[in-house]
């Protein structure tokens, strides 16, 4: 099966069942993201928590790619 990483606990669930509301009723932000991550979920995909920012390698470099993407997409766009 596939393993990843979910990064806020149960939240995709959660989201899901308010209607893509958080708690206190606002959109929920990335709300495309979440809504293709619960189409993609099936029994092969084991989810798992991971605290950010607390030394996981795998975690980390995540975050890293996420921050370099941002960066590069922004300079594109400013480009065109």
């Amino acid at each position: 099966g596939i393993r990843d990483v979910e990064r806020s606990r149960g939240l995709g669930d959660v989201y899901k069942r308010q209607g893509w509301k958080t708690a206190s009723k606002k959109p929920v932000k990335n709300q495309n993201l979440w809504k293709t991550l619960d189409s993609l979920n099936n029994t092969n995909i084991q989810w798992f928590y991971v605290s950010g920012h607390t030394g996981n390698d795998m975690n980390e470099l995540c975050d890293k790619i996420a921050k370099r993407f941002i960066t590069t997409k922004r300079k594109r766009s400013i480009i065109k």
